[in-house]
């Protein structure tokens, strides 16, 4: 039942009170089981049969090529990919969508790059005690034996005590342990049923695969725009008029924002949070940047400690890019009560060493915290490294083209200056327009393509976030090695451009 209040009341007696409160849950034998080997059954997308294979293919041989895009998205060190196939006259507005696309299609056909920017990774390994820990559980303990599907009782109680640190009121059997947040929300799209007039609300930018992956299960994406004007943050006017609009059952929210940097306070949340309860919409909390913070007066808020959200949110989280765990891929989430029976459980657990390095990584303990702090000087340092670069690049540019008078960062500029996070964006307003040879620079993507070629460094368009090509934005992981090389080589390519 709703209660009038506002908040959220679901009892746990009987199947038909959730489906009365939450339609779209699937009950009952109707509920995807979540193995390697499963389909998703509709007439738009399956999983491949492939065992540990998380590709999607199109069910559909027939279906032309204009139905399905094929992209591939660089994740990691190991350029591992990913395929989405996407569907942009059902899921993904046209010019987002096909720019989103061409920008992974860009990525994927990178070659020869001599300085490959196109990963945010953490600079410092773990520290010692977390290395140890893994170390000790390779060496010692019983691996011929599976380690819990859901994670290790002692995992999950530290995870208990991150999420209580964080506000929430935690119970432990609302914990699931995973090595991906995109697996979760598999498990959860999976989940959930939706109609035709179903979407999810996705703010911008964004990371892409957000978009991608609902769209790889026939759901429509629909975008909500933040601007300079709102400082790239969601204003409730904003929000309410769009879930108005789209009513749409889920909104992906990040705090802090990935790739911007934003982060929003306590104030702004529960601002926010009035507006979810109002149109009870569920909210799917990605907060994996939470503890790297290049000001440290910033405050990230979880929406899931305020009152009223604890049935409307999923809280996710992971020690990948906060504690230099990627290589382990531990993630976790917090399921509200009506929704985490319905979840299918993980297919299996995490490795064993996984779990226990992932233990001390979640501690609150004095090792941690100053490994947090080196993290982020450095990429404070870092970033002032980057921002001193493009000044330089902007005063050449000026002499080139003969600017008649200085207008600093109208050539180039840190597009906004990121509170959080680990990656900056980067803007090269007034290049729009010019060209090297036949080729002309009318895009992000334009300028991109043309350094990985002729400077020979790939850098992420900012179209892979869904920001429109004509804003000439770049993404620059702040673990960037050989940024004065690299931006030597950028402004030198960027010279060779004629009007």
């Amino acid at each position: 039942m709703i209660n009038k209040n506002k908040s959220l009341i679901i009892k746990n007696s009987t199947a038909g009170s959730v489906r009365k409160a939450f339609p779209f849950i699937l009950t009952g034998t109707a509920l995807l089981t979540f193995t390697a080997l499963y389909t998703i059954q509709n007439t738009q997308v399956k999983l491949n049969k492939e065992i540990g294979s998380h590709l999607l293919k199109s069910l559909s041989s027939t279906q032309s090529k204009n139905d399905v895009l094929k992209s591939q998205l660089i994740r990691d060190k190991e350029v591992t990919y990913l395929r989405s196939f996407l569907k942009p006259e059902v899921n993904l507005k046209s010019t987002l969508g096909e720019s989103f696309y061409n920008s992974l299609n860009y990525l994927h056909n990178i070659k020869n790059a001599d300085f490959d920017w196109t990963s945010a990774l953490p600079i410092f390994s773990p520290p010692p005690s977390i290395k140890k820990a893994g170390s000790d559980s390779f060496l010692f303990d019983d691996l011929h034996h599976y380690s819990p599907y859901n994670g290790h009782p002692a995992l999950r109680k530290v995870i208990k005590e991150r999420l209580e640190r964080d506000g929430l009121k935690v119970k432990d059997e609302n914990i699931i342990v995973h090595t991906s947040i995109f697996e979760i929300l598999e498990s959860l799209y999976s989940t959930l049923t939706w109609t035709s007039n179903d979407s999810i609300l996705i703010p911008t930018p964004t990371f892409g695969y957000y978009a991608s992956q609902a769209s790889n299960h026939g759901i429509k994406v629909k975008f909500l725009e933040t601007s300079e004007i709102s400082g790239w943050k969601i204003r409730p006017q904003d929000l309410d008029k769009m879930l108005t609009e789209t009513k749409s059952k889920v909104f992906l929210f990040t705090n802090p924002v990935n790739p911007t940097g934003v982060v929003y306070t306590q104030k702004e949340v529960e601002e926010l949070a009035e507006i979810f309860k109002k149109h009870r919409t569920l909210v799917v909390s990605d907060e994996v940047f939470k503890d790297i913070l290049l000001d440290d007066s910033q405050k990230p808020f979880s929406i899931g400690a305020v009152k009223g959200m604890e049935n409307l949110t999923i809280t996710l989280n992971g020690v990948g890019k906060s504690m230099g765990l990627a290589g382990l891929r531990v993630s976790y989430g917090y399921i509200p009560d009506w929704l985490i029976e319905k979840l299918p459980k993980p297919l299996c657990g995490l490795s064993k060493p996984s779990e226990k390095a992932a233990i001390p990584a979640l501690q609150n303990t004095e090792e941690n915290r100053q490994y947090l702090e080196k993290n982020a000087r450095e990429y404070q340092r870092r970033l002032n490294l980057i921002k001193y670069f493009m000044s330089l690049i902007d005063q050449e540019l000026h002499k080139k083209f003969n600017a008649q008078s200085y207008n600093p960062g109208s050539f180039a500029k840190i597009y906004l200056e990121p509170k959080a996070t680990n990656v900056a964006l980067l803007s090269f307003p007034s290049l729009k327009g010019k060209s090297f040879d036949t080729r002309k620079i009318n895009t992000g993507l334009d300028l991109a393509s043309y350094l990985s070629k002729e400077a020979k460094v790939a850098l992420v368009p900012g179209e892979a976030s869904f920001i429109k090509g004509e804003e000439m934005v770049l993404r620059i992981p702040l673990s960037a090695e050989n940024l004065s090389q690299g931006f030597e080589r950028i402004k030198l390519a960027l010279l060779k451009l004629e009007n």
